[in-house]
């Protein structure tokens, strides 16, 4: 029988896991809003957009949450709960990718602190699985081997849209005095045609 994470770890708590399931599905929703393929967006710049601005706002909260912390080397990326790595992925929890099960060095550093509470070859990751058209049907916890095997899968609650803060400009630009315009009737320019006559 799958065991909850807390169970498994004691810092991976079920408000815990809630906070960043919410970041992952609302950052995916109001991307997925801005998306426009009549402007030639596509599913690979749509794809990159929200992974990218997840992994900001996750190491932006990281600064804010004492719990939270991230290892971040450009598009690599681990979530660090109280030290317990992480990663996600949007797919299929049942066929996940070679890539979503490999792991690298920094997140294996991370794991070796743990083994007091890890069987080393197990890890965690969350799992993103989506509609057609892109929106969340469901975030879930569990764990991994690199060959695939899994345990303790556990669906996150999500509840609602987390309000991510945005900082504000501290300066406020001069404003700019224009001349008044010059209003002239419009002339057409003929071109003369000569004559012979």
């Amino acid at each position: 029988m799958d065991q909850k994470p807390w169970d498994v770890h004691p810092a991976l708590m079920e408000d815990r896991l809630c906070c960043i399931a919410n970041i992952i599905s609302d950052v995916r929703n109001r991307t997925i809003d801005l998306h426009d393929p009549n402007d030639g967006d596509g599913v690979w710049s749509l794809g990159c957009r929200i992974y990218e601005r997840t992994i900001n706002i996750i190491d932006r909260e990281s600064k804010k949450i004492s719990w939270l912390d991230t290892i971040k080397n450009g598009l690599y990326f681990v979530i660090l709960i109280d030290g317990v790595p992480i990663r996600f992925y949007k797919g299929d929890v049942d066929n996940p990718t070679m890539r979503s099960l490999h792991r690298r060095y920094p997140e294996l550093e991370a794991q070796q602190y743990l083994f007091s509470f890890y069987e080393p070859e197990w890890f965690w990751r969350i799992v993103a699985e989506t509609a057609d058209d892109g929106k969340i049907l469901r975030i879930v916890m569990l764990q991994y081997t690199e060959s695939g095997d899994s345990k303790n899968l556990w669906e996150i609650p999500i509840t609602e849209p987390v309000t991510v803060e945005t900082p504000s400009l501290d300066t406020v630009r001069e404003s700019v005095v224009l001349e008044k315009p010059v209003v002239k009737p419009k002339v057409e320019k003929t071109i003369g045609v000569a004559h012979n006559g």
